[in-house]
């Protein structure tokens, strides 16, 4: 299920740090760890972009890509790079 951002609710779940639904989406209902929103932003590109440590630890432990660029060519890594 999206929104009008295609934001999918593993991306919703990133954004709002919620570790369990996202655990839950991925390991239960098999939600895709790499769908991006219109931004062409994944879970772990938000995840860098907010500085949620644990929830990019759950995404690199559920084999998350993280190396997709979105649209402004950047990816996870670039991103947690600038946050320090």
């Amino acid at each position: 299920m999206e929104d009008t951002y295609f934001n999918t609710a593993l991306i919703v779940a990133t954004t709002k740090n919620n570790i369990e639904s996202a655990d839950t989406l991925i390991t239960i209902l098999s939600a895709d760890k790499d769908l991006t929103n219109a931004m062409k932003n994944t879970p772990m590109i938000i995840a860098a972009m907010n500085g949620h440590l644990h929830m990019l630890r759950l995404l690199v432990e559920r084999r998350a890509n993280t190396i997709v660029e979105n649209i402004d060519q950047k990816n996870a890594l670039d991103l947690a790079e600038a946050m320090g």
